[in-house]
């Protein structure tokens, strides 16, 4: 092959590939991912011995309290006048921004903020905990699989399930696959929009069904056998992908929004929806909620919004009996 055609097909594969990133990154295709920033003291976590945990925040390291989550110290032993919330979820409900920021105060998280205004409201004669045990990267089984490690034993009475639109798939893929990655690799992984969504069609090829479709569904039946054993209701909060509103519901993520709506209720999950508070609360200007953070991770101000809507939709249901 002469230098003319050798350069012609190199020409040809970096427009292609140029146009594919955009193409990806334009149409929302590629997966996002949450870094978990290991050499960081807001975001360190550790490598376990579980199959389905892989890895757990490091206890007493940076934020991370002294029992391995990342919020303040509570006694195990539940007080006889608490009503407990475990928050489960990944790096949404653990505060993550971006990469360069550190994550959202503990104390300006949707969990603490929650917690705040249910204890302000006066509900009957309780107090209310909110323990939030979100985890960077996490998906449904991981979240379930850490509520049975470090949750259950707080005996809550309630389960929050913050879900968001990854939570089926391989949201922090770089602990699967770093380990054989090279350096180069690496980064064109975590820059690349490209990247990510070959990476991710090609582990979904082979990925078993079960893998691949059924990590949801597993997860929540699990969740709903432990409500039963250990006498907590389970409430789903649904958080959108918060880029461009405009044209969201024709958008792949809309159908991510009703599957999981349709496996929170099949199974009995009060569920609330958080697209149109957050729409709503933004006046369609996403980047209000999310700026400086990283799509799909809240702000400070859409943390806020998330807690007040969390609260009147827990009023109104779960809570509306609460004596």
């Amino acid at each position: 092959m002469g230098l003319r055609n050798i350069l012609l097909v190199v020409g040809s594969t970096l427009v292609a590939s140029v146009c594919g990133e955009l193409i990806v990154r334009v149409g929302g295709l590629a997966p996002e991912i949450a870094r978990l920033q290991i050499d960081k003291p807001y975001g360190s976590f550790t490598g376990v011995e579980n199959p389905i945990l892989r890895y757990v925040p490091r206890p007493g390291f940076g934020d991370i309290n002294r029992l391995g989550f990342r919020d303040r110290e509570y006694p195990t032993e539940k007080p006889p006048d608490v009503y407990r919330i475990v928050a489960i979820g990944d790096s949404i409900t653990f505060g993550f921004c971006n990469d360069d920021l550190p994550a959202i105060p503990i104390d300006k998280t949707f969990s603490k903020l929650l917690e705040r205004r249910l204890n302000a409201a006066s509900l009957g004669s309780r107090r209310f905990e909110v323990i939030n045990l979100g985890v960077s990267g996490y998906d449904s089984r991981q979240e379930v699989e850490f509520l049975k490690l470090k949750g259950l034993s707080f005996s809550p009475d309630l389960v929050l399930v913050g879900y968001c639109l990854n939570d089926r798939s391989d949201a922090s893929a770089e602990l699967n696959d770093f380990g054989w990655l090279g350096a180069g690799s690496k980064l064109l992984f975590v820059h690349s929009a490209l990247a990510r969504f070959l990476w991710q069609r090609s582990s979904t090829i082979f990925r078993t069904t079960q893998e691949k479709d059924n990590r949801v569904e597993l997860a929540f039946d699990e969740l709903k056998v432990l409500g039963g054993q250990h006498h907590f209701s389970v409430a789903t909060a649904i958080f959108p992908n918060l880029r461009d509103f405009g044209r969201y519901r024709s958008s792949q993520w809309f159908a991510e929004h009703t599957y999981a709506r349709e496996q929170a209720s099949l199974r009995g999950f009060s569920v609330l929806d958080l697209l149109q508070t957050l729409e709503e609360g933004s006046k369609g200007d996403y980047q209000s909620i999310m700026r400086p953070c990283r799509n799909p991770h809240p702000n400070e101000a859409g943390h806020d919004l998330i807690a007040g809507a969390i609260e009147n939709h827990l009023r109104t249901t779960v809570l509306a009996d609460l004596k």
